[in-house]
């Protein structure tokens, strides 16, 4: 197993959760990053990738994103990252 998701995955999944949101019609939904540990990816790299789930679903379906971690990475600057480009959804 590569350690990371790589980017054709990651933009597989956000396809695949938009055609199942329409199909659904979901009004919002819930992308927890967790396996292993997500932040060995970086936090600009997993913001990147909501953006990239909320570019997908389009206004139609919110998500709220969340993340499991041990919190050995959890930094001061990760923290911040996730702040500025994370919370302006919630």
């Amino acid at each position: 197993m590569p350690p990371l998701l790589s980017a054709a995955d990651r933009t597989a999944f956000a396809d695949r959760l938009a055609r199942y949101a329409k199909h659904e019609n979901l009004k919002r939904c819930v992308v927890i990053f967790h396996g292993g540990e997500p932040l060995l990816a970086g936090a600009e790299s997993l913001v990147a990738f909501a953006n990239e789930l909320r570019a997908a679903v389009g206004s139609g379906t919110e998500i709220d994103i969340g993340l499991q971690t041990n919190g050995l990475l959890l930094t001061k600057q990760v923290l911040k990252v996730f702040e500025e480009e994370i919370l302006p959804f919630l």
